[in-house]
């Protein structure tokens, strides 16, 4: 039974990433015909009405106060909008693969931030994670400088 589960626990995880990673060849594919902000308007409307459906189908009520509505419009526009729309427009210069790599770093950012926003003293497991980002993003730069096209014909 436990062999099952993890069976279908990798396959879920396999899926999830191939979702997620797929997302930035889509976004290279279609920045060249839609345009940045048109681009990210469809995905933000997309997932919107998705977003929508489930709740209805799942019965939940939304909100009545408009104190909340007020709360989600900031941290929509934080935590979605500004970083859907600098992806999509690093895409027009960026491999999508540097792109997937470089956004799944960021987890490893707010390792590294998350001490100097709640003043926290650094743990020796902060300090060990700061040394993260670093590498990925280093790998990053040797490793799209290695697959550039060689000028020299």
């Amino acid at each position: 039974m436990a062999d099952l589960s993890t069976r279908s626990q990798w396959l879920i995880f396999l899926a999830l990433g191939f979702m997620w990673g797929s997302s930035y060849l889509f976004i290279k594919l279609a920045v060249d015909d839609f345009g940045t902000f048109t681009l990210v308007a469809l995905r933000l409307a997309i997932g919107a009405a998705l977003l929508w459906v489930v709740a209805r189908v799942a019965g939940q009520q939304m909100p009545r106060e408009r104190r909340i509505y007020g709360h989600l419009f900031v941290m929509a526009i934080v935590n979605i909008v500004i970083p859907f729309a600098l992806i999509t427009w690093a895409e027009q210069s960026v491999d999508s693969s540097i792109a997937a790599i470089l956004t799944s770093a960021v987890p490893l950012f707010a390792i590294v931030i998350a001490p100097l926003a709640t003043r926290s003293p650094p743990t020796t497991a902060t300090i060990t994670y700061c040394r993260l980002p670093m590498n990925i993003v280093s790998g990053c730069m040797r490793l799209d400088m290695n697959c550039a096209p060689n000028d020299d014909s």
